[in-house]
């Protein structure tokens, strides 16, 4: 399961997964359009590559295990 992200929308801060993110459509130099899995769409008041660079961190994989450390 993916991670929750932030979204700083036009109505205000939003908190997503990472997963269903589809793609992050450029607007402007400080706004951008979030597409979701399912078809919904979140204008957003901050730039593309932002959020971009939030779902692509929170979409690598984790070096822990479920256990809580990373020894193996």
């Amino acid at each position: 399961m993916s991670r929750f992200i932030e979204i700083r929308a036009m109505a205000g801060v939003n908190y997503v997964r990472a997963g269903d993110v589809i793609a992050v459509q450029f607007v402007d130099q400080q706004r951008s359009t979030v597409l979701l899995a399912g078809g919904a769409t979140m204008p957003c008041s901050e730039p593309a590559k932002q959020v971009m660079a939030r779902v692509e961190a929170a979409l690598l994989p984790n070096s822990e295990t479920h256990h809580g450390h990373g020894s193996s």
